[in-house]
């Protein structure tokens, strides 16, 4: 936020129509929407569970992968489980830990930045 008053203040001081203060409003708009953006993602709540289940999946496909990769022989077709498994958990754990279905709602109307009720 202090970036964007800085910003703001700097543009107030620029002379109209010159190209500094061309770039330094693109600047602000650039910024504006990544402050936007943060206020929009501050609220998400993440799943602990979901996570935690993402890491468990990952490390047993890990450990599946590993125990048929020194077992050999016929155990290698465990790897069609394991690596199925092991990415379905590393997707999980990420997706969730970014913020999941929740990130991907839209906030309500109220809670958006500058909203008035």
């Amino acid at each position: 936020m202090a970036r964007l008053v800085a910003e703001i203040d700097a543009l107030g001081n620029l002379p109209d129509g010159s190209e500094a203060k061309r770039l330094i409003e693109q600047q602000v708009d650039a910024t504006a929407s990544t402050y936007r953006e943060a206020c929009r993602l501050e609220g998400v709540k993440r799943q602990p569970g979901a996570i935690a289940l993402g890491a468990i999946l990952t490390l047993a496909g890990i450990a599946l992968g590993v125990w048929a990769g020194v077992h050999g022989g016929l155990a290698v077709w465990w790897l069609l489980l394991a690596l199925p498994l092991t990415a379905m958990g590393v997707f999980g754990f990420f997706y969730e830990l970014s913020g999941g279905k929740n990130r991907d709602a839209e906030p309500p109307e109220s809670s958006a930045p500058g909203a008035t009720s």
